[in-house]
């Protein structure tokens, strides 16, 4: 799905941010003092276990943790998903054929794995990279008293996927006020619900030290310059 030039001109306007394995240490630390303590790292992908390990080796596994972002406050994964999940109901009520059509071909959807079916819990994530949007539609479906009727399964992922269309990059999110600006920029359509969580989700150091130390690098390095 192209975008269109008005989308073109958004996403010009959006941040795409540099992966965090591409990064050193003191370069995130010097992003997290200039943002007052916000590092938005964007997609993970198949490069997720890579960043944790990472992470973990930079600071230790309990001296960090993810965080969402929404009007100013730092909210859990549990709420960001409930929106997430949200936009996918009020989707449904906006475009009833296209429930009409899933209930009527799909048996259940699936995102990465076969082994997603059936999965109602956010945090049964038995695949390495996280599945959410099969998860949503399955719960909004539920939510709107109805069931799949179909007999096949139907994938919701990439263009090849019969539930393309279905994909959280492509549906609008439903309060696009709560979406963080600026928004961060991927594979996903502006204003969707990808947009919404990627630009939500941000890196949080526990540590007071790490936060201490984050401070200490920008200003030694606001010194160097000034040199």
């Amino acid at each position: 799905m192209r975008l269109s030039a008005e989308e073109r001109r958004k996403a010009r306007n959006m941040l795409i941010p540099d992966s965090i394995l591409k990064m050193t240490k003191e370069q995130l630390m010097r992003c997290y003092a200039e943002n007052r303590g916000v590092f938005r790292p964007g997609f993970f992908g198949a490069d997720k276990p890579a960043i944790i390990t990472k992470l973990n080796a930079w600071f230790g596994e309990n001296n960090w943790q993810l965080g969402y972002l929404i009007e100013g406050k730092i909210v859990s994964r549990e709420e960001v998903l409930r929106l997430y999940e949200d936009a996918y109901v009020e989707y449904f009520k906006a475009n009833l054929n296209d429930l009409a059509w899933l209930l009527s071909e799909a048996s259940d959807v699936y995102d990465n794995a076969l082994s997603n079916v059936g999965r109602m819990d956010y945090n049964d994530q038995e695949t390495p990279d996280s599945h959410y949007q099969d998860i949503a539609i399955r719960r909004a479906v539920q939510r709107l008293g109805q069931t799949f009727k179909g007999n096949r399964l139907i994938q919701v992922r990439g263009p090849r996927s019969e539930g393309y269309f279905l994909n959280p990059g492509f549906v609008p999110f439903h309060k696009p006020e709560l979406i963080m600006q600026p928004q961060l920029a991927g594979w996903w359509k502006p204003n969707s619900i990808e947009a919404f969580y990627q630009s939500a989700k941000e890196i949080i150091l526990i540590s007071a030290a790490l936060v201490s130390q984050s401070e200490q690098t920008i200003q030694s390095q606001s010194i160097d310059q000034s040199i």
